[in-house]
């Protein structure tokens, strides 16, 4: 399973266009990709199998959710979502509904967030980072392992 990691500062062009992080390109060459709206608010990035992933992971939770219509939430989340297909460069556009969803102009925060890419408004990404820092370095704190299996033992 890949895991995108990373977080980019880039400006939009003048056509809309955003740039995948060279380390995210290759996955995303070949077949392209799915951009849809994701909480925080911003724009997820997934391969093709990442959103079929997705979309499974919908499937299995939404009859159970307690939500009227489960069936209208899945197609929502087809619909509000569209395919892509990076240039050489790995330049793509973001179409308007995304970017003002996400409330993204000119500037971009790009973040690698495992399963997929993230583009963020500057001006929202990161407004509760210092909370979360805190909360991984206390987890952080209790994981004990040694990065080398083989040594010392």
């Amino acid at each position: 399973m890949l895991r995108f990691t990373d977080t980019v500062e880039q400006a939009i062009d003048a056509k809309f266009r955003v740039t995948l992080p060279a380390a995210a390109r290759a996955a995303f060459v070949e077949t392209g990709g799915v951009l849809t709206p994701w909480p925080g608010p911003c724009v997820a990035a997934m391969t093709a199998a990442g959103f079929e992933r997705y979309v499974d992971q919908l499937r299995k939770r939404l009859p159970g959710s307690g939500y009227a219509n489960p069936g209208a939430h899945l197609s929502l989340a087809h619909a509000q979502s569209v395919s892509f297909k990076p240039d050489i460069q790995g330049r793509f556009i973001v179409p308007e509904r995304l970017r003002h969803f996400a409330g993204i102009d000119r500037e971009v925060t790009v973040v690698g967030a495992g399963s997929r890419v993230e583009f963020w408004n500057p001006a929202t990404y990161g407004l509760d980072l210092d909370d979360i820092r805190q909360n991984l370095a206390h987890v952080q704190g209790d994981i004990d392992f040694d990065l080398d299996p083989g040594a010392g033992a």
